[in-house]
């Protein structure tokens, strides 16, 4: 029952279908041609036809590992992550691992959205906890539905394949919300409290350094 309502692309008994068939009409072709490369030995034809199969065989191995490693491989330097990067807290992103207060996302549960706990709708008049027990939606139950993160993104000037610091090199984006739209709306940094003070501790010539503008010139 379950194959029936599976799409076409999906299902699993055609994709078995469309393999037999490509699988015996390659025969066929690899007879085909045995006999006409082989003439009327028989033998010939039996060690053509194998060869034949054999080359076949290879260049279909060859051919998915070749898809399989291009799907993979990164074509650009967008969306290319270090793990040391991710681990990070440079630049005042949130280290992945850091589930501490000032972490919480300032979007989780705004005066639009919906908190949920234990797939019932939350007291509105109340404040969503952020103990990992709720879960907030955007547009909850309407098109366009939208689940908002509890945490800061931990991939904030990660994307491009940076290191785990703020270097002139590779400078990090300027933690002010206000300018956070100057810069395509990214990901914000960890919110300052008695335990995150802000201070980025710089060192001329070392860092941490920042971009001037949007138009990353300098630094």
């Amino acid at each position: 029952g379950g194959v029936c309502f599976q799409e076409p692309h999906e299902n699993v008994a055609v994709k078995l279908s469309q393999g037999l068939l490509w699988a015996f009409t390659l025969v066929a072709l690899a007879a085909s041609v045995a006999r006409i490369v082989a003439g009327s030995s028989r033998h010939h034809w039996r060690q053509t036809f194998a060869a034949i199969v054999l080359f076949g065989m290879c260049v279909v191995q060859f051919y998915h590992l070749l898809f399989a490693a291009l799907s993979t491989y990164p074509l650009s330097e967008e969306g290319v992550y270090r793990f040391s990067c991710i681990l990070s807290s440079k630049g005042g992103k949130r280290h992945m691992e850091d589930e501490r207060p000032f972490t919480v996302n300032p979007c989780f549960c705004h005066e639009d959205a919906t908190c949920v706990v234990n797939k019932q709708v939350y007291d509105a008049s109340s404040v969503c906890p952020t103990d990992g027990s709720a879960q907030c939606y955007e547009k909850y139950g309407r098109a366009g539905e939208q689940l908002i993160a509890l945490r800061i993104n931990e991939r904030r000037d990660c994307d491009r394949g940076q290191g785990p610091k703020c270097t002139k090199e590779e400078p990090c984006t300027p933690c002010e919300r206000s300018r956070l739209a100057e810069f395509g709306y990214t990901v914000p940094c960890t919110a300052c409290s008695a335990a995150n003070s802000g201070d980025c501790e710089f060192i001329a010539g070392k860092g941490p350094y920042c971009w001037v503008d949007s138009s990353k010139y300098q630094v």
